[in-house]
């Protein structure tokens, strides 16, 4: 197996294991075994993973919008607060030009497409329990 595909499983399996940790804790809070409708053990399969779903797919839109900068501004402020609040941080205040310059340098974090996928994943298996717990709801 080569370096980027076993980096490649390293990280979806993590994600993976992630979300079935998140489901599983999900599914023991909402008593999944005492259930005794088909009904309901769909619909809290459908609770379990949707969380872990929506989770990952908003921390890859996190990323992405970090990547664009649309945190720079509050990065900015909270620096520029901690040095006039903080005595012997500095005396002088960069500007957010020089500011925006000096986060840009370090590049946009690469290789997070994973979250996505798997996130992805674990929402259609929600989506496949929501449309068994319509089948069977008795309402």
């Amino acid at each position: 197996m080569s370096k980027k595909s076993a980096a490649n499983f390293i990280k979806y399996g993590g994600a993976v294991l992630f979300g079935a940790l998140l489901a599983l804790g999900a599914l023991r809070l909402r008593g999944y075994t005492g259930a005794e409708e088909a009904a309901e053990k769909y619909r809290i399969l459908c609770d379990a993973f949707t969380f872990p779903g929506v989770l990952l797919i908003l921390t890859a839109a996190l990323v992405a919008l970090s990547n664009e900068g649309a945190f720079a501004g509050i990065g900015y402020v909270t620096s520029y607060a901690l040095r006039f609040l903080i005595p012997g941080m500095g005396s002088r205040q960069e500007t957010y030009a020089e500011y925006l310059e000096r986060k840009t340098e370090k590049g946009r974090v690469k290789g997070y497409g994973f979250l996505l996928h798997v996130g992805l994943g674990y929402f259609a298996l929600a989506l496949i329990f929501l449309a068994l717990f319509y089948r069977n709801f008795q309402g």
